[in-house]
């Protein structure tokens, strides 16, 4: 399957000088919200984007300034870039099989995934971009979903894009978390009560039973670790479970939507298109193709 090249436009002043890639995508669709690149070339030019951007080193190794920084990041290696990161890089060895995949998407809806996560502000206030590496498994699966994405409409192929952007994303918000923060064991045992579905028809009130804090207590202390809302955090943990339902059972979405413990179809479809960017029907859809 052809590899769409994605060409932010800009004018660059040398090597170091920075510039800003404006979000005019220029992908076979001239989408103005997201895109995939694939490159096998150096992009050694200081530069800035309008957007946000996931580096994933598919392949060889590449050195990669950021910031006035310096790392070589090799294969599985991805690197979440705000628009105010200022980077460049080049292949450590240029006669070697090399090659890189950037997923761009608009600053909107990258703040919108963020915002639901409750993680905006510590990304966008974070000194330095976050970087995590992929397994073997994720990686193939990227590339699959990358390749399957070019043969689809315009609205599907923002969609799918949207859709892998978000699955690299929770993969930095985990590593993120596991990095900063260390638990107390009552919350270890009440995030498990949380992460447990035979509870997701519970209220936030009933939910803070199992703790020894009163619920008001409960949810000062909850933001705190979790820098999140407990709302917050069950509502995208039910939406996490419900596309392991979506894509592995046959359930209807009124079953889906009672074992969330959503009173009706059309809060669950809310709900989901809020943290996803995409009905449950356009994710089931997606991600029910045979890759």
């Amino acid at each position: 399957m052809k590899k769409t090249v994605l060409t932010p436009r800009f004018s660059h002043g040398g090597l170091d000088a920075p510039t800003v890639c404006q979000l005019k995508l220029c992908n076979h669709h001239e989408s103005q919200i997201a895109g995939i690149n694939w490159r096998n070339t150096d992009f050694p030019y200081m530069h800035t984007h309008a957007f946000w951007e996931i580096l994933l080193i598919t392949d060889g190794q590449v050195l990669h300034t950021c910031n006035g920084k310096t790392a070589t990041l090799s294969k599985g290696a991805a690197c979440l870039l705000r628009p105010e990161d200022n980077h460049k890089y080049s292949f450590v060895n240029g006669k070697a099989k090399n090659e890189t995949i950037t997923f761009c998407l608009s600053s909107d809806i990258c703040h919108s995934l963020l915002t639901n996560y409750g993680l905006l502000d510590d990304f966008t206030n974070s000194s330095d971009p976050s970087v995590i590496m992929a397994d073997n498994a994720l990686l193939d699966d990227i590339i699959k979903k990358s390749l399957l994405s070019q043969s689809l409409s315009k609205s599907a192929y923002e969609q799918y894009i949207i859709m892998i952007f978000n699955q690299l994303l929770l993969h930095f918000i985990e590593n993120r978390i596991n990095r900063n923060t260390a638990y107390p064991n009552w919350l270890n045992d009440f995030l498990s009560v949380l992460h447990n579905p035979s509870n997701f028809g519970k209220s936030v009130t009933e939910l803070a039973a199992y703790t020894h804090y009163s619920y008001s207590r409960l949810i000062v202390v909850f933001q705190k670790y979790l820098r999140c809302s407990l709302s917050e955090y069950v509502r995208n943990t039910k939406i996490t479970y419900s596309k392991s339902l979506l894509v592995n059972t046959d359930k209807s979405m009124l079953e889906i939507s009672l074992d969330l413990g959503y009173d009706s179809v059309s809060s669950f479809n809310h709900n989901f298109k809020s943290s996803t960017g995409l009905t449950p029907l356009q994710y089931k859809k997606i991600n029910t193709f045979n890759v």
